[in-house]
């Protein structure tokens, strides 16, 4: 919605399927700077919408007694009130989380903060990300979603349409 009240953007056809949105709405790169800058600034980070169950499934991996640990690409670093509108995003929306790392290698801030802990597995949607820390063995379970379509199933990347079906992912590892 941000992007259609607010800059007038339609999709280009019905599918989305690149994370870039000047590939997908066919703008310069320029004017997609200029939006992610405006989207930020506004406080765009507090108000985007939760996918549907995943605040449920979140809160049945906790009781199960796994620790939740957020890894974002949000540029913080850039601008500073990422941190503050992420954070007012993950208590409003009661997300439970352990712990919250920014960076835009994923697996960086798994190798660096996370290891030696057995991390069980981790759910993206960016295809970058699933390849990169799937790379370093890490099982990962993608997110459907248009703009990820290109990745394939692996050993270690397996594609999910459903967030139940990461509580089927848990239980058929036997991790419960």
């Amino acid at each position: 919605n941000f992007l259609k009240y607010t800059c007038g953007l339609k999709k280009l056809g019905n599918i989305r399927e690149s994370y870039s949105f000047f590939e997908a709405f066919g703008i310069s790169r320029q004017a997609e700077e200029s939006f992610n800058i405006d989207f930020i600034q506004s406080g765009g980070f507090r108000n985007i919408p939760v996918f549907d169950g995943a605040v449920e499934v979140i809160k049945k991996i906790k009781k199960m007694g796994y620790k939740i640990i957020f890894i974002t690409a949000r540029p913080n670093w850039m601008f500073k009130r990422i941190t503050d509108d992420t954070l007012y995003w993950l208590n409003h929306n009661e997300i439970p989380h352990d712990m919250l790392f920014w960076n835009k290698d994923k697996s960086d801030v798994i190798i660096n903060n996370i290891f030696p802990a057995n991390v069980k597995c981790m759910i993206e949607d960016r295809d970058k990300h699933a390849l990169e820390v799937s790379h370093i063995g890490i099982d990962v379970l993608l997110l459907d979603k248009e703009y990820n379509k290109k990745i394939i199933n692996t050993d270690k990347i397996k594609r999910i349409y459903k967030y139940d079906d990461i509580i089927k992912f848990i239980k058929n590892k036997g991790m419960e």
